[in-house]
């Protein structure tokens, strides 16, 4: 499929010209690059969100989960000390 774009400012074009430049290529396989990109920014960002959200989660789930093993410890008098030595001289 084919795009044109008419009437843009020289300076623009400097500026594409410019950071194709930048990167070693030429001005049409940049805007390629570039455009394609942008079609799939609101898909990135959301993938990131979604992400995102899923650490945090698992944040909790670990906090959560040390926690409930520190009280199981306590309350079976489990000295983690103790068993990382007592691993050691084994």
């Amino acid at each position: 499929m084919e795009i044109k774009i008419r009437n843009l400012d020289k300076s623009v074009v400097r500026k594409i010209d410019d950071l194709a430049k930048e990167k070693g290529m030429k001005r049409e396989p940049y805007l390629r690059e570039v455009l394609t990109s942008l079609s799939i920014l609101d898909e990135q960002k959301s993938l990131e969100e979604r992400y995102k959200t899923l650490v945090e989660q698992q944040g909790k789930i670990i906090d959560l989960n040390t926690k409930l093993l520190n009280k199981v410890m306590e309350e079976c008098s489990i000295n983690l000390n103790e068993l990382y030595g007592s691993e050691e001289n084994d």
